[in-house]
């Protein structure tokens, strides 16, 4: 018989730590969807979410009132973009390629990766971290946990919208197109 030796242990170490490190990935999720329900059930909706956004005009966001600011301009734009998508996951690429409209996706890889981390740090910092869906290859939002304009006016509960969505930002004239034909 060939005695496993020092190799075997090292193989067998390299197991055992994947598997604590994949544990504690699934501890680690499960904690974040566990807090998303008991938020959902102590806060109940939309109408006592911290974080605010404004989609009229420009495209602004609050915490409990006071602006946040990211340190990416194009952080804020990421944000705009996946509250836009009004709840559906959106494939990174389909961001980059939003966002970096006229070069090649390569190009901004790394720049994308940098504002996602700036807008998962910067809504961590202010205890609003969990709005994000971060899923493999794409980001969400959590539209229960967000007070926002746009999707009261979808649910028929505000008159708030005036003729303007997302002003500063070139693609959201789609959807200020589809708000103009159901207003």
């Amino acid at each position: 018989p060939i005695d496993g030796g020092a190799g075997e242990r090292d193989r067998n170490d390299t197991n055992t730590e994947y598997n604590r490190n994949t544990e504690l990935n699934r501890n680690t999720e499960y904690n974040r969807n566990t807090e998303y329900s008991r938020n959902i059930e102590h806060n109940g909706d939309a109408e006592h979410s911290r974080l605010e956004v404004r989609t009229f005009g420009n495209f602004e966001v609050f915490c409990d009132g006071k602006p946040i600011t990211f340190t990416y301009g194009k952080t804020k734009e990421m944000l705009a973009y996946i509250i836009d998508r009004n709840g559906a996951m959106c494939p990174n690429r389909e961001i980059i390629g939003i966002l970096w409209e006229d070069s090649a996706e390569n190009d901004h890889v790394s720049y994308f990766k940098n504002c996602r981390s700036d807008l998962l740090t910067t809504l961590d910092k202010i205890g609003c971290g969990d709005v994000i869906i971060r899923q493999r290859g794409g980001l969400g939002v959590v539209k229960d946990m967000i007070s926002c304009d746009y999707y009261d006016v979808l649910d028929g509960r505000s008159g708030l919208y005036r003729g303007e969505y997302m002003s500063q930002y070139d693609w959201a004239e789609v959807t200020h197109a589809s708000l103009e034909k159901i207003m």
